[in-house]
């Protein structure tokens, strides 16, 4: 059985040996015999301690757990010294005890000893230092022994047995709770072994996901401070920092210490990217692929650069290539689908999507991309059910923001007025849903209550520009035209991003300058509404006009058939297009009278 599972094992990894690093066994990667040979010969010592003694026990052994014996007069060479001995002695007696008894102590020596003899290091290298798992079976000839030893204590033999009992009892409840949830795990680990760096690297993860950002800072500086070399510690203490020197550093660190290190690649793409350096991006990205194929992040993240690159034939084999190792995960699905929608091919990212939701109903990132493509198909009530699916899953503040968004927009006003109240009311801090309930008090006519939450939210973001948008789009509503001119102003003029709201914001501004008749200026605000979103019907169509009536004709007819291309059904496009039409074919039947005459 033994051989057939030596070979199967073999066999899994291609007839190698697996391959450790020096944070899983430090002793076999020293360079001196002497360090190897006394700390091998005193890892039995350690783990014998723990059968005898199960005080400080601890989930993982690594990094420095146990300390190299690198003398022969270090102390613990004497407790090696003792174990082997006080073996010897046992196996003598059991050699000279006749009977049942001197049986038993041979078999409790071979269930102690043989099983152990694997992690010993004797054979091969393992990768570990002490591992807890390892002892079990040696438990059972450990008992054997201790039941050999009790029976030759006479009458104390009851009492002691039951003190053992009380106390391993005991401590068994104590570590039971230790393994009740992820957190008292990484507690016990860490208080066990405060010089692990493993025990920090853990404990900071759990703080990292936790939120606790500045705790988990700390403890992956204290693992870094115990092993230098954590290239793990290095690139997640990386992606916590806001200094963008300092996370590089981390991250350079991470990959001299392990060259191959994926995702060290890939958070060092995305400092490069978010600091412009798109080409250094993508080959950063592609490094991290050729260690990690199957990096979900990574491969959306190049994906995405190539298709902003005018390589999407590249980008979409980065998704099949992926899609094909990973077949059975949503999240490759949903990515692959979010790819085929940004380049228009809507009905093949919805199968993906639903793909997606076949294999895990509750993807709520799924869920929210179908209902936002279902919205770009005008399928309002499919959107609907599918962020109230969403919701049901967990009710996140954004999803809701969109499901009144979806209210909003197709007229349900009642609706969206009760889904914003609920998000505001579960989560007060979303200056957004104020702004869209009021938008929905705007439409309304409550005029007061609208202005009553804007203010709210300029109170406490006074450059929200949403807000000063909607504030002074209720300013023209209500004939207070100066104050809607100054607010509009400030809001456009300092507006840089999202580049679809600035460009209403510029488009909105031109209205109010245009119904002044600051005709100049209403048109440099217009070009720059076009430039920032070149499918702005409204503002290619004012600016088509303010171009008509200053003469420019051509210009002007540029404006409109780009206001055409994007809604060939306006009305009062196409009565301007009309009107223009009359205006050219005046203007050169003038042109051709006037030369007639000048010939003449």
């Amino acid at each position: 059985m033994s051989v057939g599972i030596l070979i199967l094992r073999l066999w899994m990894l291609g007839g190698s040996s697996p391959a450790f690093s020096d944070q899983d066994n430090p002793a076999s990667f020293s360079p001196s015999l002497v360090t190897r040979t006394l700390t091998f010969l005193y890892l039995p010592v350690f783990n014998a301690w723990l059968l005898l003694c199960p005080w400080t026990l601890s989930h993982d052994w690594q990094m420095g757990s146990v300390a190299l014996v690198t003398s022969p007069f270090d102390l613990r060479n004497l407790a090696s010294v003792i174990l082997y001995g006080l073996l010897a002695l046992t196996l003598r007696a059991g050699l000279l005890i006749k009977g049942r008894e001197g049986n038993s102590i041979l078999l409790g020596l071979v269930l102690l000893i043989v099983p152990f003899l694997p992690a010993t290091n004797l054979f091969f290298t393992v990768g570990f230092v002490v591992a807890e798992r390892i002892l079990y079976i040696p438990s059972l000839g450990y008992a054997v022994l201790i039941s050999i030893g009790l029976s030759r204590l006479g009458r104390l033999r009851a009492p002691c047995l039951l003190l053992l009992l009380v106390v391993f009892s005991v401590r068994t409840v104590q570590r039971n709770r230790d393994w009740e949830s992820r957190e008292t795990l990484f507690v016990a680990g860490l208080r066990t072994l405060p010089h692990n760096a493993k025990m920090h690297y853990n404990y900071a993860n759990l703080q990292k996901d936790l939120g606790n950002t500045n705790l988990a800072k700390y403890h992956y500086e204290e693992a870094i401070r115990l092993w230098p070399g954590h290239s793990s510690a290095h690139n997640n203490l990386g992606t916590l920092l806001n200094d963008t020197t300092a996370a590089e550093t981390h991250f350079r660190l991470a990959l001299k210490a392990h060259p191959q290190h994926a995702h060290a690649y890939f958070n060092l793409a995305n400092l490069r990217q978010q600091q412009g350096r798109v080409g250094e991006a993508v080959a950063l990205l592609e490094e991290s692929l050729r260690y990690d194929a199957t990096n979900r992040d990574a491969v959306s993240a190049l994906a995405g650069l190539y298709g902003d690159a005018g390589r999407p034939a590249e980008a979409e084999n980065l998704h099949l290539a992926l899609l094909g190792a990973r077949p059975t995960d949503p999240v490759v699905h949903n990515n692959y689908a979010a790819f085929l929608q940004r380049i228009g091919r809507r009905e093949a990212a919805l199968r993906h999507y639903e793909a997606a939701l076949g294999l895990d109903p509750e993807h709520t990132v799924a869920l929210v991309n179908t209902a936002r493509l279902m919205r770009t198909l005008d399928h309002n009530k499919q959107a609907e059910i599918l962020y109230k699916r969403a919701l049901a899953v967990a009710w996140e503040p954004e999803i809701g923001e969109s499901l009144g968004k979806l209210y909003l927009n197709t007229g349900r006003l009642e609706d969206a007025e009760a889904t914003f109240n609920t998000v505001l009311r579960l989560h007060p801090e979303m200056l957004s849903s104020r702004v869209y309930l009021a938008r929905v008090k705007l439409q309304q006519r409550s005029y007061v209550e609208s202005e009553g939450l804007l203010r709210l939210v300029l109170a406490q973001n006074p450059h929200h520009q949403e807000a000063l948008f909607q504030l002074s789009l209720l300013y023209t509503h209500t004939n207070r035209t100066q104050d809607a001119l100054s607010l509009a102003r400030l809001a456009a003029h300092n507006c840089s991003r999202p580049p679809t709201l600035c460009a209403h914001l510029h488009a909105h501004y031109g209205d109010l300058l245009n119904d002044r008749n600051n005709v100049d200026q209403a048109a440099q605000s217009y070009q720059l509404a076009v430039e920032l979103e070149p499918t702005l019907t409204h503002a290619h169509v004012n600016l088509g006009a303010l171009y008509h009536t200053k003469g420019d004709y051509a210009r002007a007819w540029r404006h409109y058939l780009t206001a055409h291309g994007q809604e060939p059904s306006n009305s009062l496009l196409l009565e301007n297009m009309e009107k223009l039409r009359r205006a050219q074919n005046l203007q050169q039947a003038t042109t051709s009278m006037a030369h007639c005459l000048n010939k003449s």
